[in-house]
């Protein structure tokens, strides 16, 4: 499945995301994430919903090829 997003970089570790087509209310809402550690061929991140501080999730995001997708 593919899925596209509007990416704005805050800074260098920061970026908020949002979709490209969102297809009801929830997905209109505007992600915020936060690269907290990076290592070889992964980083860890937090993310949550612009504005909402109370409800921060953490995830870890791994490299698992040099897989390169263009658009024809």
């Amino acid at each position: 499945k593919v899925d596209s997003s509007y990416v704005n970089w805050v800074s260098e570790c920061e970026c908020i995301l949002k979709k490209v087509n969102p297809k009801n209310l929830a997905e209109e809402k505007s992600i915020q994430m936060k690269i907290l550690s990076t290592s070889e061929n992964q980083y860890v991140f937090e993310y949550s919903f612009v504005g909402d501080i109370e409800n921060k999730n953490r995830g870890r995001a791994k490299k698992l090829s040099d897989l390169i997708i263009t658009n024809k």
